[in-house]
């Protein structure tokens, strides 16, 4: 699994393009489902947050450690959130890397 495989399952879950995520926008239709990609890459991958700043467009490492703690504050009371979560790691869970496959098979 790579950060391009969440963004893009993330962005097709919201309909939206892979550059309005990497764009400056701040509309909540966009906003949100950055703070996603930014929360599940961190979680998902073994990314610092200055990688995953440099991958979406040279932001300052400090704008994604915000977009991770505020997803980390609403995602326990927020049932909304729990569920874009879930279904969206549900669905990268089924992503697996060719080799993973390949092994189960030998």
């Amino acid at each position: 699994m790579s950060p391009d495989d969440i963004l893009s399952t993330i962005c097709r879950y919201f309909d939206i393009q892979p550059d309005d995520v990497k764009g400056r926008s701040r509309a909540q239709m966009i906003s949100l489902p950055r703070k996603l990609v930014c929360y599940m890459v961190r979680q998902m991958l073994p990314m610092s947050f200055a990688n995953i700043a440099h991958w979406l467009g040279h932001r300052d490492h400090s704008t994604i450690v915000y977009y991770i703690k505020d997803i980390e504050a609403k995602l326990p009371s927020d049932p909304i959130l729990q569920n874009y979560c879930n279904q969206i790691r549900a669905h990268l869970q089924q992503l697996q890397p060719f080799e993973e496959i390949a092994e189960r098979h030998v």
